[in-house]
């Protein structure tokens, strides 16, 4: 490795420590800039996922099999060939991850006795880690929200910024 490139090494690990930092923290700025969330009662929630897009899994009706793999509107999709060819309900959903990972949506199949069928998202799949009264731990890693209806068990993805390149970031984080 060459010494000329040290310091830009270091300054990209300061920026991207820097942007995590931003991004998990809710950023700096006026009080202002939390009013939205001031308007309502403060819950944990609510600090953690400022800033973020509130998603679902999809509804079971919106769920389709292309004789191949269940698909649902938003990029999600079954990774593995699935076994039930008719959707059931809504069963549980499950996130991965340590701070951000990602989420997989179980539906029972229509008849008793069908396997599971697992969707995951495709395309922006990670987000940040569940909170909320319907999610449980699980281990460490791992947290489970079971119900029978997806508005219970909602997750967040962080909105996703202009990007920019290196030497665009760099300058306006260092000038």
């Amino acid at each position: 490795m060459n010494n000329k490139n040290l310091p830009i090494i270091a300054a990209a690990v300061i920026a991207i420590a820097l942007i995590l930092f931003l991004l998990t923290s809710g950023g700096v700025g006026t009080r202002d800039t939390f009013r939205r969330v001031a308007t309502r009662p403060a819950t944990e929630e609510s600090i953690f996922t400022q800033g973020a897009h509130k998603l679902f899994c999809p509804r079971p009706s919106s769920l389709r099999f292309d004789g191949t793999h269940w698909r649902a509107p938003g990029g999600w999709k079954t990774i593995d060939k699935p076994l039930t060819t008719q959707v059931g309900a809504f069963k549980k959903a499950q996130w991965q991850g340590v701070n951000l990972g990602e989420v997989i949506c179980q539906y029972n199949g229509r008849k008793p006795g069908d396997f599971p069928i697992n969707l995951q998202r495709l395309a922006g799949k990670i987000v940040l880690e569940p909170r909320g009264s319907d999610w449980r731990s699980d281990s460490k890693t791992v947290k489970t929200c079971v119900s029978n209806l997806v508005i219970n068990c909602p997750f967040y993805e962080i909105k996703e910024k202009e990007n920019k390149n290196f030497p665009e970031l760099y300058k306006e984080l260092f000038g």
